[in-house]
């Protein structure tokens, strides 16, 4: 009797320990299976953090462009002397989206560090010694809880590259033109042509600048003997023209006596 009871004993523990060896195993399976799915999602929010970062990235580099650009038309304006007010009105425009989009670079820095921290959580549960631990409801619910909190997270972070995406294509749109200041510089150059034609022509009558009169130039020594001598033979000439007309009018006078004596 005592034989077959411990018979049946050691058949029972046999039992127990093969049973309770077979569910650890089955435990362990379990949950390096569920860490094995967090892995997976793990990699799927990190691909899609990934693209979402470098869409943002795209954007914010797509609006400094259009800054800049903004930026080089107005300093051609300022150096030509014309004044644009579409590109001026642009200008305002693509800095008013510019800062928006670095308005949300902090916020998806700061989304970056939550997703980080709270998928670090979760990884740290499926390490090398937490593996053989049996599974448990604490376990599922925490992994859940955090995954979907990072779910959100990246939800977020989405919605905010979509919105700087936005912003972007915008700021792309209605960039400044370099054309519209070429326009201006033809038209201010034609305005100019045109004032030009139509101004009167200057002659030198129409000038107001005033001359004194011209002084004489007093003659040297050697011209004033000369001009003394000139104005002596001048003087005598005339005297002598006086005394020619003198004598032909007396000899007018004496033919006319001589007539008259005829006559009678």
């Amino acid at each position: 009797m005592s034989s077959t009871r411990a018979a049946l004993l050691c058949i029972g523990i046999a039992i127990m320990y093969s049973t309770g060896g077979d569910c650890f195993r089955l435990y362990r399976i379990t949950r390096q299976h569920k860490c094995n799915e967090l892995s997976s999602t793990f990699n799927e929010y990190s691909h899609a953090f990934t693209n979402s970062w470098r869409s943002f990235q795209f954007s914010l580099n797509t609006a400094r462009s259009a800054k800049k650009r903004c930026e080089s038309v107005m300093n051609i304006s300022q150096d030509k002397e014309v004044s644009e007010s579409i590109n001026e009105d642009r200008k305002k425009k693509v800095d008013k989206y510019y800062d928006a989009i670095l308005y949300i670079e902090p916020q998806i820095g700061n989304y970056e560090k939550e997703l980080h921290e709270t998928l670090a959580e979760v990884h740290e549960k499926c390490s090398f010694w937490f593996l053989y631990l049996p599974m448990s409801t604490e376990f599922l619910e925490s992994t859940n809880s955090r995954l979907a909190e990072a779910k959100k997270i990246l939800e977020k972070m989405i919605g905010l590259t979509h919105e700087a995406n936005g912003y972007a294509t915008t700021a792309k749109n209605m960039e400044c033109s370099f054309e519209l200041v070429g326009q201006k510089v033809t038209e201010k150059e034609r305005e100019s042509d045109s004032s030009d034609a139509n101004a009167a022509p200057t002659t030198p009558d129409s000038t107001s600048q005033t001359h004194s009169p011209k002084q004489p130039v007093p003659p040297e020594d050697g011209d004033k003997h000369k001009t003394h001598g000139d104005d002596k033979k001048h003087d005598h000439k005339k005297h002598g023209d006086e005394d020619g007309e003198d004598e032909d009018h007396e000899d007018e006078e004496e033919g006319e006596e001589e007539e008259a004596g005829d006559d009678e």
